[in-house]
């Protein structure tokens, strides 16, 4: 890892270990359907996925654990989905099968156009905890930013794993 005039700076994620306690939580945004607050999830349900159809737009998290805005492009075999990115030319659609990879389809914008909320100070060459659960390598590590997507507050950290090599990976401040 290459230091740099910001490489003694880190921050640590929620639920890390080494972060002091948490400010109050601002509360939940009201739905105008019902009075109750609506919840952040990270992801779809079963039920939510069984029922997107061709044309449908949610958020999708790629290999790297970035998250797009996507298209339903097609359907088969019930939980298959071809997955066709906002922006992006056909040849980058993917097949997606949410009977295995619930965790990559979400509820549109609520990721890939959610602004950064939290640790604003943070910039390219600082130090974060992160957890990539959905990567290879999952567990706490020490990571450094190497990228921040202005328009969805998503931040391109690399980490070194246990076998010595450089892991890229997308997570969301």
């Amino acid at each position: 890892s290459k230091s740099s005039p910001r490489a003694s700076r880190r921050l640590s994620l929620p639920d890390s270990p080494s972060l002091s306690p948490r400010p109050p939580r601002p509360a939940a945004k009201k739905n105008s359907d019902d009075d109750e607050p609506e919840e952040f999830r990270s992801h779809f349900t079963m039920q939510e996925c069984d029922g997107l159809t061709r044309g449908d737009k949610f958020d999708h998290r790629d290999k790297f654990g970035r998250v797009f805005p996507a298209q339903v492009a097609d359907r088969k075999n019930r939980t298959n989905i071809h997955v066709h990115y906002e922006g992006w030319e056909d040849k980058w659609n993917i097949w997606s099968d949410y009977a295995t990879e619930l965790w990559r389809f979400g509820k549109y914008g609520a990721i890939s156009k959610r602004a950064r909320h939290r640790f604003k100070d943070l910039g390219v060459g600082d130090f974060i905890d992160v957890n990539p659960v959905y990567s290879d390598t999952p567990g706490w590590k020490i990571a450094e930013i190497k990228q921040i997507d202005q328009s969805s507050g998503q931040v391109q950290v690399s980490f070194e794993c246990r076998d010595n090599k450089e892991r890229v990976y997308w997570v969301h401040l």
